[in-house]
């Protein structure tokens, strides 16, 4: 191999030498300063001879996208094959480009030799290219993090279309397993599991997570985050971007790793193929984050209890069959559910619970308590946020996806006001009520059509608005982000009563001379 490069000291340019028909093998050797975990893929401009003319090489990326991470450094190769019809002298000049990550571009300019100087020459010239991101040192300017916030939630929105919503659900179920399984350990939620157990409807839930290997789904839909996404989860790899909008004043622990990819594989493995936890721990965790949930299944566990023990001891064997039916209805609709979450963009899924986050959120912010606001809104945190989605146009994105998943659930049949991931799921829990028990069936309160739309409709393009829905939204269901929000809001600097102005009055009524003067 032979290398050609000439680097210019006032910014980085590739000047190489090839021959007609060799291949260039141009090595890019990054290392990322940015306080954010981005994916990044490089592009390549096509090239421009000396006389103008625009050609397109053969060209191939490896590989084609890389995750960025603070402080790692990481190689990418682009090959290029130089056409035999060149001729020599003649100069080619392209652009080696970082899209939504640095403005500029890496001048990149190829001179063709002549094929007698040719001889005995290699046919592939390898070249190194070390590059530091950002270029300019304003952005690595760590007390600056709006560049850094708005570069981070860029990167994170075009990973969402990239990232089925398995990975993000197999997350999210782990951490409600693990809520519930602390809740359980206090007496209200003893009480409420204890209850639980003697329903059919638990008993029908047990069922179909067993059947459908629910326990193994989640495992395995882990290690294959573990490793798409270099051993980081999707949750904790967004907690990271919301803290580092938080000044280095204020005391937060940033890299606490409660939702870790080896965090949440130690809590997987402690429970192992249990479905009874597993349920137990979910329904548990989704009844401490959700009154509505809790009320339901209050209500389910009053008006199940005896009339269960009736059924399942004294009933006929068709009673039975059809109370426990149920989980076998219930577990055929699972099956091809997990089918579609694992081609289903995780974007769908984010869009909802942005959606039904902001709601409560929004909601949270008009009573007394939502009062912390107005602290939050003279911190940088605050600045910074509503920044970084008014940039990365938040507002937008969540309005075009909202209505492309409501077409999409009305193309295949959902009525109105029906529809999208948390609706289904929540429908499918409450299907596991026997109807013979004539027991109610609980109102299933989460759309991505009717109320998800009042939502956008409500909040508009409001990126201050969005951005307070979503922090209080997390701080209600979160008391780790309450915590972070609480101690921000702390720190907000008081704000400054003006005295008001000391007018003196003249009087010129009474005074002599002309009013004119």
């Amino acid at each position: 191999m032979s290398e050609h490069p000439t680097v210019l000291q006032s910014s980085p340019h590739l000047n190489i030498k090839v021959y007609p028909g060799a291949t260039l093998v141009l090595r890019v050797l990054l290392h990322s300063q940015i306080a954010e975990t981005l994916l990044f893929r490089l592009t390549l401009d096509d090239w421009i001879l000396d006389d103008g003319q625009i050609i397109s090489l053969s060209s191939r990326i490896e590989p084609s996208y890389l995750y960025l991470c603070q402080g790692n450094k990481v190689n990418q190769t682009i090959t290029l094959s130089i056409p035999f019809l060149l001729q020599p002298g003649q100069h080619l000049k392209s652009w080696l480009r970082f899209p939504a990550i640095q403005e500029e571009a890496i001048p990149i300019e190829l001179k063709i030799l002549s094929s007698v100087q040719k001889q005995d020459k290699p046919q592939a010239v390898e070249v190194s290219l070390p590059v530091t991101l950002p270029f300019t040192s304003q952005l690595s300017d760590t007390r600056n993090q709006a560049p850094a916030a708005i570069f981070g939630l860029l990167s994170g929105l075009i990973d969402l279309d990239k990232i089925p919503s398995r990975r993000l659900l197999a997350e999210i179920l782990i951490i409600l397993c693990q809520t519930g399984e602390e809740y359980a350990q206090t007496e209200s939620g003893a009480q409420l599991l204890n209850q639980l157990k003697t329903t059919p409807f638990f008993q029908n839930g047990i069922i179909a997570f067993a059947f459908a290997q629910i326990p193994n789904w989640i495992a395995d839909s882990l290690k294959s985050t573990n490793a798409i996404l270099s051993n980081q989860s999707l949750l904790y790899l967004w907690e990271q971007w919301l803290l580092s909008l938080v000044p280095e004043d204020i005391a937060v622990d940033r890299k606490k790793a409660e939702i870790s990819v080896p965090f949440l594989a130690n809590f997987v493995f402690k429970l192992g193929g249990s479905a009874e936890r597993w349920f137990a721990g979910i329904l548990l965790g989704l009844a401490l984050i959700s009154p509505r949930i809790t009320i339901n299944l209050k209500d389910l566990t009053s008006g199940e209890a005896s009339l269960s023990k009736a059924t399942l001891e004294s009933g006929s064997s068709r009673e039975k069959s059809a109370v426990w039916n149920r989980a076998t209805a219930a577990t055929k609709t699972l099956f091809p559910a997990l089918a579609c979450l694992a081609t289903l963009p995780a974007r769908w899924l984010v869009v909802e619970l942005l959606l039904l986050l902001c709601r409560q959120g929004d909601k949270y912010a008009q009573t007394d308590a939502g009062s912390i606001l107005a602290q939050l809104k003279q911190t940088s945190f605050f600045d910074n946020g509503v920044l970084a989605f008014s940039a990365a146009q938040v507002p937008r994105w969540l309005a075009i996806t909202q209505e492309a998943a409501s077409s999409y659930h009305a193309c295949v049949g959902t009525q109105m006001g029906q529809g999208g991931l948390l609706y289904l799921g929540e429908q499918w829990l409450w299907s596991l009520v026997p109807t013979e028990l004539n027991v109610s069936q609980p109102k299933v309160d989460t759309s991505v059509s009717d109320a998800a739309a009042e939502v956008v409709a409500s909040l508009g393009m409001d990126a201050e608005r969005w951005f307070t829905g979503v922090v209080l939204g997390l701080a209600l269901v979160s008391p780790r982000i309450a915590a972070t929000v609480e101690a921000i809001a702390t720190k907000a600097p008081s704000p400054v009563e003006m005295p008001p102005p000391q007018i003196d009055f003249e009087d010129v009524i009474g005074a002599k001379g002309s009013i004119q003067r």
